[in-house]
């Protein structure tokens, strides 16, 4: 066959394509074999590093002068991105090593919270499960599009199984669908608005709508309400009992018919299944009844923390009624112990999550014209969120889960607990601490009693916050605080890592003994 004759002139870049970006296989080999020996040098010290280079006492930059001078550096001459790459092979390991020493919490010259470690037992910790990584590379090499059924179905398939074994685990019907996101911020805003819409109408508006959730409710409730167009004034926040801090559920029930009888919409109540602050889980049971007389409102569970273990025997019994609910918010980078990054809203019936983000489509997009009676046989993920292009996150759950199964996971779990009820019990030999909440699951909390004085709270306050910064900047671990009502400021231990056993909280424990007696020393 002849060639084809060009009729206009072919500019050079046509005829001399770039190919930079298209590594050999001998080059992507040796890179590979780089970034796994950086990987498994970051795995090595996560265990021995630091927990933290931060004493959590004071948060504002100005504090913590070195690492001050290391963002300082890092952002010296970097207004732009380098015209030129690197000058030779070897520039990639020292890109690496960069990334490495400096940008983490694993290097010599580096600051920050190891969050890969097991001294962290702050705030509610991602596990940063390895093999979960392994999944990302494989996903971001195949750079599959699950936007649409027809982009990749059997990636889709795929996440779609792994929502699946997540619906039966909460025991919705089969009906129940979910979609993946970044984390609970996300899925607790689109939980909202799936109870929004299917509440009020676009003629009608939803300046009467109120949503109500404990005074013990995540920051994003209350922020995802706002995103959703409910202003943070129409969320009632329901008060707590002041020693397990979950919700009282008789004065939900009177707020909801107050409002009611003076013209309110009632449209979402939100629970906790393990609170951030205490651990504390809500009688979901209870809730759900009070709900169930109220059929346009919608019950949401907040389980991002505490919703993986109803895979335990403990756990299935604890979060009772969960299976009653409309939907769920699980942070399966928390108790699943993988990267951060892993959200997975869970709704009862797919239809009300599809309604919520279905109805605007694009001429652009392949779909079907009818596709109700099989949609979620052949489901369109951005028909579920308000994503359209997004990576594959069913993958980094669904390797994990077929490498180890249910079973090892459920141990591991089982251990967090068995754990922090032991701490909680040995907390009672150190007689210059209080103990404040007892774990729900295992999170429990304990603020400075100090030794025959009294105090006024503001003292206590500022004690507790100096013991727990004795114990931070020694480095084995990281604890982090907070503030209850009528406790004021308390300290918290987060037992979740799962590299978290028993010689890790026995060091807590040592840690906390120690810096008692150090504060105590200088009170005097």
């Amino acid at each position: 066959m002849a060639p084809i004759k060009s009729s206009t002139f072919l500019p050079s870049s046509l005829l001399d394509p770039p190919s930079e970006l298209e590594l050999p296989r001998s080059e992507l080999t040796r890179l590979l074999a780089l970034v796994s020996q950086h990987v498994c040098d970051i795995n090595d010290a996560a265990t021995t590093a630091a927990a933290s280079t931060l004493d959590t006492v004071n948060w504002d930059p100005k504090s913590h002068g070195d690492a001050v001078e290391l963002v300082r550096s890092l952002a010296k001459n970097e207004d732009r991105a380098p015209e030129e790459g690197m000058k030779s092979p070897e520039g990639f390991d020292d890109l690496l090593k960069f990334v490495c020493e400096k940008a983490t919490a694993y290097g010599e010259l580096s600051y920050g919270i190891n969050h890969t470690g097991p001294g962290m037992q702050a705030f509610i910790p991602g596990g940063g499960l390895l093999q979960t990584g392994l999944a990302d590379l494989v996903g971001n090499a195949l750079n599959s599009y699950v936007g649409v059924w027809v982009g990749s179905p059997g990636m889709v398939q795929l996440e779609t199984n792994v929502i699946k074994w997540f619906t039966n685990l909460i025991g919705y019907p089969t009906t129940g669908f979910g979609s993946f996101s970044s984390g609970g911020s996300t899925t607790n805003w689109s939980a909202t608005v799936c109870a929004r819409r299917r509440r009020f109408t676009e003629e009608e508006g939803f300046s009467r709508a109120v949503a109500y959730a404990s005074d013990q409710a995540h920051m994003c409730v209350v922020r995802g309400c706002v995103a959703a167009g409910i202003p943070a004034k129409n969320v009632r926040r329901v008060p707590t009992d002041r020693t397990t801090f979950r919700m009282q559920v008789e004065v939900l029930e009177a707020m909801i018919a107050d409002d009611i009888a003076n013209g309110w919409a009632p449209f979402l109540v939100v629970a906790n299944a393990g609170s951030t602050n205490t651990g504390a889980v809500d009688d979901l049971n209870a809730i759900a009844n009070v709900v169930k007389k109220h059929p346009e409102v919608w019950l949401h569970v907040d389980a991002c923390y505490g919703g993986c273990f109803i895979m335990t025997d403990r756990g299935r019994e604890l979060l009772r009624g969960i299976e009653c609910s409309d939907s769920v918010s699980l942070d399966l980078h928390k108790s699943l112990f993988l990267p951060h990054g892993t959200g997975l809203l869970l709704v009862r019936d797919a239809e009300y999550l599809r309604y919520a983000f279905s109805d605007v489509n694009g001429e652009y997009l392949p779909r079907p014209e009818d596709t109700k009676e099989d949609d979620l046989m052949f489901p369109s993920f951005c028909d579920y969120s308000l994503e359209l292009t997004r990576p594959v996150r069913g993958l980094r759950v669904w390797l994990p889960l077929k490498m180890h199964g249910l079973g090892t996971f459920r141990r591991y779990l089982d251990e967090k607990w068995d754990l922090a009820r032991w701490a909680w019990k040995e907390l009672a030999s150190i007689s210059l601490i209080e103990r404040v909440t007892e774990p729900q699951i295992s999170v429990l909390s304990f603020r400075w009693k100090g030794q025959g004085k009294e105090m006024d709270g503001k003292r206590r306050d500022a004690m507790t916050l100096r013991l727990m910064a004795h114990v931070n900047k020694r480095g084995k671990v990281f604890l982090a605080n907070t503030r209850l009502p009528e406790w004021g400021v308390v300290v918290r231990i987060c037992v979740l890592h799962y590299r978290t056993h028993l010689e890790h909280v026995k060091t807590t424990l040592e840690e906390i003994r120690s810096a008692a007696e150090v504060v105590l020393r200088e009170q005097v």
